[in-house]
């Protein structure tokens, strides 16, 4: 079983508490509205959880979100219309390669 958790920034000015981390399925949500204009960066652990836990893997996504501004609002809702979005990564691929993009 992989579980995913949303790693809490230290940086002033973070926008990570609008958002959470479903553990069982890693899907991330907002959890406070409205959002912030810009780009917000999201770090998001995957980790397995074997019977030993010194044998515990684990991996870390950087996930940006980017809330652009709509019509004369100063802060936006996104609104995903062909939600979920899943994206399968191999396990050849390399450090910091894009698997997904997403606009809204």
């Amino acid at each position: 079983m992989v579980l995913y958790e949303l790693q809490r920034s230290n940086i002033t000015g973070s926008y990570s508490q609008h958002f959470t981390v479903e553990a069982q399925t890693g899907q991330v949500l907002v959890t406070m509205v409205p959002l912030p204009i810009g780009k917000q960066t999201l770090f998001i652990e995957a980790s397995d959880q074997p019977v030993n836990p010194s044998e515990r893997r684990f991996s870390l996504a950087v996930v940006t979100v980017k809330v652009l501004e709509s019509g004369t609002q100063k802060h936006s809702v996104p609104d995903f219309i062909s939600a979920p979005y899943e994206f399968w990564v191999g396990s050849d691929v390399g450090i910091g390669t894009s698997i997904g993009q997403i606009r809204v």
